[in-house]
Protein backbone atom coordinates (compact mmCIF):
# COMPACT_ATOMS: atom_id res chain seq x y z
CA UNK A 1 0.00 0.00 0.00
CA UNK A 2 2.93 2.22 0.45
CA UNK A 3 4.01 4.17 -2.59
CA UNK A 4 0.28 3.74 -4.31
CA UNK A 5 -1.02 7.05 -5.83
CA UNK A 6 -3.62 7.53 -8.10
CA UNK A 7 -4.57 10.47 -10.16
CA UNK A 8 -7.42 13.64 -8.23
CA UNK A 9 -7.30 17.21 -7.25
CA UNK A 10 -5.82 18.86 -4.95
CA UNK A 11 -8.34 20.89 -2.38
CA UNK A 12 -5.64 20.87 0.65
CA UNK A 13 -5.82 24.42 2.61
CA UNK A 14 -2.18 24.52 3.82
CA UNK A 15 -1.19 25.71 7.29
CA UNK A 16 1.68 28.14 7.50
CA UNK A 17 3.88 25.02 7.49
CA UNK A 18 2.64 24.30 4.00
CA UNK A 19 1.32 21.02 5.27
CA UNK A 20 -2.44 20.33 5.23
CA UNK A 21 -3.84 20.68 8.71
CA UNK A 22 -5.26 17.64 10.52
CA UNK A 23 -8.99 16.25 9.20
CA UNK A 24 -8.39 18.24 5.74
CA UNK A 25 -7.42 16.73 2.64
CA UNK A 26 -3.97 16.27 2.65
CA UNK A 27 -3.40 14.80 6.25
CA UNK A 28 -5.90 11.73 6.62
CA UNK A 29 -6.11 10.88 9.89
CA UNK A 30 -9.45 9.30 10.89
CA UNK A 31 -9.91 12.30 13.61
CA UNK A 32 -12.18 15.16 13.70
CA UNK A 33 -10.28 18.62 11.94
CA UNK A 34 -8.48 19.71 14.65
CA UNK A 35 -8.89 16.81 16.92
CA UNK A 36 -5.84 16.66 19.02
CA UNK A 37 -3.71 13.42 19.32
CA UNK A 38 -5.00 11.18 22.58
CA UNK A 39 -2.50 11.34 24.92
CA UNK A 40 0.01 8.45 24.82
CA UNK A 41 -0.90 8.23 20.99
CA UNK A 42 0.71 8.33 18.21
CA UNK A 43 1.13 12.07 17.15
CA UNK A 44 -0.45 13.70 13.60
CA UNK A 45 2.72 12.15 11.43
CA UNK A 46 2.80 9.02 12.99
CA UNK A 47 -1.16 8.84 12.22
CA UNK A 48 -1.85 10.20 9.01
CA UNK A 49 -3.26 7.35 6.77
CA UNK A 50 -3.03 9.45 3.33
CA UNK A 51 -1.14 12.53 1.88
CA UNK A 52 -1.73 14.58 -0.96
CA UNK A 53 1.61 14.44 -3.00
CA UNK A 54 1.73 17.73 -2.99
CA UNK A 55 2.15 18.12 0.29
CA UNK A 56 5.26 15.54 0.57
CA UNK A 57 9.09 16.17 0.04
CA UNK A 58 11.90 13.85 0.12
CA UNK A 59 11.82 14.17 4.09
CA UNK A 60 9.03 12.26 4.13
CA UNK A 61 10.00 8.71 2.52
CA UNK A 62 10.33 7.37 6.06
CA UNK A 63 6.08 7.57 5.98
CA UNK A 64 5.34 7.36 1.73
CA UNK A 65 8.25 5.38 0.88
CA UNK A 66 10.95 6.73 -1.80
CA UNK A 67 8.87 6.98 -4.97
CA UNK A 68 6.02 8.79 -3.65
CA UNK A 69 8.40 11.44 -1.57
CA UNK A 70 10.52 11.77 -5.05
CA UNK A 71 7.15 12.48 -6.85
CA UNK A 72 5.96 15.18 -3.94
CA UNK A 73 9.36 16.72 -4.47
CA UNK A 74 8.82 16.88 -8.13
CA UNK A 75 5.71 18.17 -8.33
CA UNK A 76 6.91 21.02 -5.93
CA UNK A 77 10.28 21.47 -7.63
CA UNK A 78 8.74 21.12 -11.44
CA UNK A 79 5.66 23.27 -11.10
CA UNK A 80 7.82 26.27 -10.85
CA UNK A 81 9.52 25.60 -14.00
CA UNK A 82 6.09 25.03 -15.59
CA UNK A 83 6.90 21.02 -15.75
CA UNK A 84 3.36 19.50 -15.01
CA UNK A 85 3.64 16.03 -12.63
CA UNK A 86 0.01 14.35 -12.06
CA UNK A 87 -1.30 14.86 -8.58
CA UNK A 88 -2.52 12.05 -6.65
CA UNK A 89 -2.09 10.84 -2.86
CA UNK A 90 0.02 8.74 -0.86
CA UNK A 91 -1.18 5.70 1.81
CA UNK A 92 1.48 6.12 4.51
CA UNK A 93 3.19 3.36 6.60
CA UNK A 94 1.50 3.97 9.18
CA UNK A 95 -1.64 3.03 6.91
CA UNK A 96 0.09 -0.41 5.64
CA UNK A 97 0.87 -1.28 9.15
CA UNK A 98 -3.28 -0.76 10.27
CA UNK A 99 -4.39 -2.70 7.41
CA UNK A 100 -1.97 -5.97 8.49
CA UNK A 101 -3.39 -5.23 11.68
CA UNK A 102 -7.20 -5.00 10.73
CA UNK A 103 -6.46 -8.40 8.81
CA UNK A 104 -4.70 -9.99 11.49
CA UNK A 105 -1.72 -10.42 8.80
CA UNK A 106 1.32 -9.89 10.35
CA UNK A 107 1.47 -12.98 11.86
CA UNK A 108 0.62 -15.29 9.18
CA UNK A 109 3.16 -13.48 6.83
CA UNK A 110 5.42 -14.34 9.42
CA UNK A 111 5.17 -17.66 9.77
CA UNK A 112 4.92 -17.96 5.94
CA UNK A 113 8.42 -16.02 5.43
CA UNK A 114 9.51 -18.31 8.20
CA UNK A 115 8.83 -21.67 6.58
CA UNK A 116 11.09 -21.82 3.34
CA UNK A 117 14.31 -22.18 2.79
CA UNK A 118 15.57 -18.60 1.23
CA UNK A 119 18.47 -20.03 -1.05
CA UNK A 120 15.17 -21.48 -2.71
CA UNK A 121 13.95 -18.78 -5.49
CA UNK A 122 11.03 -20.89 -6.93
CA UNK A 123 9.62 -21.38 -3.06
CA UNK A 124 10.54 -17.63 -2.74
CA UNK A 125 8.47 -16.32 -5.48
CA UNK A 126 5.96 -18.73 -4.31
CA UNK A 127 5.43 -17.45 -1.27
CA UNK A 128 5.48 -14.05 -2.45
CA UNK A 129 2.95 -14.86 -4.64
CA UNK A 130 1.35 -16.11 -1.98
CA UNK A 131 1.23 -13.18 0.84
CA UNK A 132 0.55 -10.84 -2.09
CA UNK A 133 -2.66 -12.90 -2.75
CA UNK A 134 -3.40 -12.70 0.72
CA UNK A 135 -2.87 -8.46 0.57
CA UNK A 136 -4.72 -8.15 -2.31
CA UNK A 137 -7.47 -10.31 -0.93
CA UNK A 138 -7.98 -8.35 2.39
CA UNK A 139 -10.44 -5.82 2.41
CA UNK A 140 -8.93 -1.69 3.65
CA UNK A 141 -9.74 -0.86 7.21
CA UNK A 142 -12.52 1.58 7.44
CA UNK A 143 -10.51 4.27 8.65
CA UNK A 144 -8.30 3.86 5.57
CA UNK A 145 -11.51 3.05 3.12
CA UNK A 146 -13.46 6.19 3.33
CA UNK A 147 -10.61 9.05 3.23
CA UNK A 148 -9.57 6.96 -0.47
CA UNK A 149 -12.13 6.53 -1.98
CA UNK A 150 -13.48 10.24 -2.87
CA UNK A 151 -9.72 10.18 -4.32
CA UNK A 152 -10.35 7.22 -6.53
CA UNK A 153 -13.56 7.89 -8.21
CA UNK A 154 -13.74 9.90 -11.16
Amino acid sequence: MTGSSVGCRSAARRSNTGRARDGEYGATTGRAAGAAPQPGGPSMAESQRVIALDHLRMSDVEHVGGKNASLGEMISQLAEAGIRVPGGFATTAFAYREFLTHNELQARIAARLASFDVDDVAELARAGAEIRGWIAAAPLPPALDRPSRPRTRR
